[in-house]
This record gives structure tokens, sequence and C-alpha cells, in this order.
């Protein structure tokens, strides 16, 4: 084999390593923007802050992306809540303030949510369900935690790239 052969071969095998280091490299980008921007929701639950936050269930995104909600299914006693003009959340405070459930006779509860939720941006917290009255008693927190016992979400959202996640929550 002559020098020219040699380092010909050498040539197109340096471009083939080169080549697929660039696709694999292309391919790491991709995942880690995708990461990036991945949003992912918490529920919590508080019975009143010392900042004014009020009683009630959050959901709060402490991902690094917004989330875009698709999909939300609340369930309350184990049943499904029917369609409501203001969402699931807006079906549970109509049946909390009505009086239809005599599960909480405490505090005024009422739907944080005016429908679905919209678009959640990294850190925003949206209150789901608030209580009127806060502070609460001992006795009202009680109720509440009672309340929150029963209750069970499942909301579907979507990232920036379209990906869509499912997550659900109940209270331990």
């Amino acid at each position: 084999m002559s020098a020219t052969i040699i380092v010909s071969w050498a040539a197109v095998a340096i471009a083939a390593v080169a080549l697929g280091f660039s696709i694999w490299q292309g391919i790491e980008q991709r995942r880690h923007n995708r990461l990036s921007v991945k949003p992912t929701l918490a529920y919590y639950v508080t019975s009143g802050e010392p900042d004014g936050r009020a009683a009630g269930v959050y959901i709060t995104n402490v991902g690094a992306g917004p989330a875009f909600p698709v999909r939300t299914r609340v369930v309350f006693d184990g049943a499904p809540l029917r369609p409501h003009p203001f969402g699931p959340f807006g079906a549970l405070g109509s049946i909390l303030a009505d009086g239809s459930s005599d599960l909480l006779p405490g505090p005024a509860i009422q739907s944080g949510c005016s429908s679905d939720l919209s678009a959640l941006r990294p850190g925003d917290a949206v209150p789901l369900m608030v209580a009127h009255d806060t502070p609460l008693s001992e006795e009202q927190i009680d109720r509440l935690e009672m309340m929150y016992g029963l209750l069970e979400m499942e909301i579907e959202y979507a990232s920036l790239y379209g990906e869509t996640f499912r997550q659900v929550f109940s209270y331990p």
C-alpha cells in the first residue's frame, strides 16, 4: 500500500468519527434543550400562612419551563365531578358552597381557579381551592384535612416542545 492510500483511508476514518460525534452531540443537545424547559407540577396543601396566603390546595410549577395544562380531572369522595362552567374546581367549590356535601361545615371553600388552569410559569403557584376564613381554628384545619383526604386530581400538561406529562395528586 502506498502512503497516499493510507492517508486517504485515515482521512475517511477521521471524517466518519467526526460525523458520528456530530450526530451524537446533536442528539444530546436536543435532549438537554427538552430537559431545560421541562415543567414539573407539585401539589401542596396549606392551612394558612403568615405571609397572607389563604388556607387551601395549590398547584405549583417547580420545573424549569412553563406547563400548559391540557386536561384536568377531579374526583371528590370517590366520584368524578360533573361538568361545570368554571371547570372541575368550580364544580367542587359549588358542591361545598351549596351544602350538597355535609363533609365540611366549617370554613367557606371556593374554587381558586375561574376555569381549567392556564399556562403555569416556573415558580407560579395557583390556588385550586381556598378557604375564606383565615386564619383557621384547629377544628377547621382538621375538617380541611379530612376534605383533602377525599380529593384526587389528575392533571395532564404539556411542555414547550409538546411533550405531555400526567400527574396524579392525592393528599396522603
